[in-house]
């Protein structure tokens, strides 16, 4: 009885007798906790209702970690409730009401642990603020979308728990926790260097205010109606897209505990030859100075070695230079040497290692060794974000809040009941226009309808459509057949799918623009060029899909998929063909190859051709293996979808941020026809490339089975 008795005693929180504090005493804590960690800042009256609040509540331990937890509630609660007007200054009327839901929902929550005492203490803490985020009223979240009982929606998904009781309290529909969201439905954020930290510039939950009458609380709001409808980007956004890519790449190697930062210079950082990773073993043949200098610090300084970062472009002159935020500077590449295992062209953010020179007045970086920035993992990345800026991406920000349990305890039920979801990608340029093709497709849906019980979640057709450039010059005869063609192409396709009326019913369509559809190739005209992002393609020329499939969606190019709380990336374009067409070989590396090469003739002799064939295939094999490797480190050392300068690929520059990749994706699949199919992973996202739809040399169909519970995928073949 004693022990019970003391360890029951234990679990109650020691009553705090009220003292009075003063605001001096609590301004040091909540200024490191709310302005430098969440960038809110607090007004005097506010500090004067906080400081009251600890003194009362907390008492002679207002130092304690739990009223210091507290304060991070508070600023964490009051992002959420505030998140839609950018509120970021704390007034004491507004923390009133603050601190009376916080204290009203930890009564909920103690009560509600009293009842069932089912959970543990670790998952339903009352002092955590995973669970004070279910009733937040500021959040747009559909009815559906909520926590509902088991009458209301008899056959929904139930979460699998640790008692029959929670499995009656809570009952899940996994279809709200599986979106598909283009451009148009995603938040758009901007980097604040000065900050630290990511500025909301553009919110889909806006539009769902507007379509509701419901006002922005805020009226000094920068999310406006200009926002909603805009197509070019201003003059600001096209200034800050290549200073914005810099410092968020920066800011990734200052997170690196390979680079340490110079206390000395705060200009500068040191790289630390003290790496494990087996991806960073490149590193090793760098000389000590590991020091990344900018620019505007090499004058005066010639003939000295050092390490700088930058943008890789051209000037006027069409010489090779690197801009970073400080200034630019010419680079001489006559014996240079890259660290071959990913790709090289302008508009790249890379690390040069090299010879300041200094003759006549004339500045030039004497390149030696030239290499990408390392990449960073999705959760480090999320874990040094948090604290500044919470990446709820639309359905995690919108689904996640509406139940007391985390998404990653839904995520886990959820994928036991679904073992066997998945996902069809097909390859790209699904050619319409070829009426061969659709016999081929027929072949596709009556695999499909064999096996209804296991019907796919989506399919993805991407494009481009038709093999020629959709071009309109002018509306006359020829430009009106010409949308009468296209249209009639999808017309044919819904002629097809009108045979599988289970498939067109239960299955969602997704249909992604390529670079001959409309209206995007009037952009390009028929050219590689095209205008990242994609636009949609026009409802008008699926009237009759849209009759006929239940579920049906256009999306821009890029999309994303969410599941759960898996991120999906989907990219179409032909990147790996861009990259060789401006790929640049560095004079080092020629002489190494060649040298190489000498020596095996050397060796082997010439009149030696046994097995030639043998040879040539393995030579092809290993040489697909290492261009793909190369592909994938490129983009995700790179951290973005089109890392090429304007001049190679126009950027929408208002949407840039949706084609960086930062956070890194769980997974990204490439719909790239130039290269086949490859599956790597790198840095903790997995890459897919489908490939090509139709191979008319193997006369066979190409496409991708994504498992997302499994995050495996299974690459199928039809042949025709």
């Amino acid at each position: 009885m004693a022990s019970s008795s003391s360890s029951h005693s234990q679990n109650l929180d020691p009553i705090a007798l009220p003292v009075r504090l003063s605001t001096s005493s609590v301004r040091p804590f909540a200024y490191r906790i709310l302005s430098k960690t969440y960038g809110l800042h607090i007004k005097s009256s506010a500090l004067q209702v906080l400081t009251d609040y600890i003194g009362r509540t907390y008492g002679s331990n207002w130092k304690s970690p739990k009223s210091l937890a507290f304060i991070e509630d508070v600023a964490k609660y009051w992002k959420i409730k505030f998140q839609s007007n950018t509120n970021l200054f704390i007034d004491g009327e507004n923390l009133k009401i603050v601190i009376s839901e916080i204290n009203k929902q930890k009564a909920q929550e103690s009560s509600h642990n009293a009842k069932t005492n089912i959970l543990s203490s670790d998952s339903l803490r009352s002092d955590t603020f995973v669970d004070l985020q279910n009733n937040v009223s500021q959040i747009n979240i559909n009815d559906e979308s909520r926590v509902i009982d088991s009458e209301d929606a008899p056959g929904d998904t139930q979460i699998v728990t640790q008692s029959n009781e929670l499995e009656k309290s809570f009952k899940i529909k996994w279809q709200n926790f599986y979106k598909v969201l283009d451009t148009n439905s995603q938040y758009i954020y901007k980097y604040n260097n000065l900050r630290k930290q990511f500025q909301l510039i553009y919110s889909p939950f806006f539009l769902d205010n507007k379509a509701k009458n419901q006002p922005i609380s805020n009226k000094n709001n920068t999310i406006n109606d200009s926002l909603l409808s805009f197509k070019l980007p201003s003059i600001d956004d096209i200034l800050s897209k290549n200073l914005n890519r810099y410092h968020l790449i920066y800011e990734r190697l200052l997170r690196n505990d390979n680079y340490i930062v110079d206390f000395n210079s705060f200009s500068s950082l040191y790289y630390s030859n003290n790496i494990d990773d087996t991806e960073n073993t490149h590193h090793n043949n760098i000389d000590n100075i590991k020091k990344i200098s900018l620019i505007k610090n090499l004058l005066g300084r010639h003939g000295e070695s050092f390490l700088i970062f930058g943008l890789l472009n051209k000037n006027q002159f069409g010489n090779y230079q690197l801009n970073d935020s400080s200034g630019l500077i010419q680079l001489d590449f006559r014996s240079c040497n890259s660290i071959n295992n990913s790709f090289y062209f302008l508009g790249c953010y890379l690390l040069c290692k090299g010879t300041y020179l200094n003759f006549g007045g004339i500045s030039n970086f004497l390149v030696k060794l030239i290499y990408h920035p390392l990449p960073e993992k999705r959760s480090l990345t999320l874990n040094n974000f948090e604290k500044i800026y919470d990446f709820e991406h639309s359905l995690r920000q919108k689904y996640e809040n509406s139940f007391s349990l985390p998404i990653n305890t839904i995520n886990n039920n959820i994928n036991l009941n679904n073992p066997l979801h998945k996902i069809i990608i097909l390859g790209s340029n699904c050619f319409l226009d070829n009426p061969n093709y659709y016999l081929v497709l027929n072949k596709l849906f009556e695999k499909i309808s064999n096996d209804l019980n296991n019907l796919p979640l989506s399919i993805v057709f991407s494009g481009s459509f038709i093999l020629n450039s959709f071009e309109l010059t002018s509306f006359n005869e020829s430009s009106t057949a010409s949308s009468t063609n296209y249209k009639s192409f999808f017309d044919s396709l819904a002629l097809l799918l009108s045979k599988y009326p289970l498939i067109c019913s239960n299955v969602h369509f997704i249909f992604v623009p390529g670079e001959n559809d409309p209206f995007n190739s009037l952009v390009s005209q028929g050219s590689k060029s095209l205008l990242f992002p994609l636009n949609k393609l026009p409802d008008i020329f699926f009237s009759r899909l849209k009759r006929l499939i239940k579920n049906f969606q256009l999306v821009t190019n890029p999309f994303k998929i969410y599941y759960l709380s898996q991120e999906l990336v989907v990219f179409r374009d032909d990147i790996y063909e861009r990259i060789k067409r401006n790929e640049i070989e560095f004079q080092g590396d020629l002489d190494q190859q060649n040298e190489n090469e000498n020596e095996n003739e050397n060796e082997n002799g010439i009149d030696i051709d046994t097995d030639i064939y043998t040879n040539n295939e393995n030579q092809i094999t290993s040489s697909f293996k290492l261009n793909s490797n190369k592909l994938v480190k490129t983009i995700i050392n790179q951290s973005h979808l089109v890392p090429f300068g304007s001049d190679i690929v126009p950027i929408n520059s208002k949407f840039d941020q949706l084609l960086t990749l930062i956070p890194s994706p769980n997974t990204l699949i490439l719909l790239d026809s130039s290269i086949d199919f490859f599956d790597i992973n790198y840095m903790g996202t997995k890459v897919i490339n489908v490939g090509k739809l139709f191979d008319d040399v193997k006369r066979k169909m190409n496409y991708v089975e994504y498992f997302p519970v499994l995050k495996k995928c299974e690459y199928q073949e039809i042949y025709y």
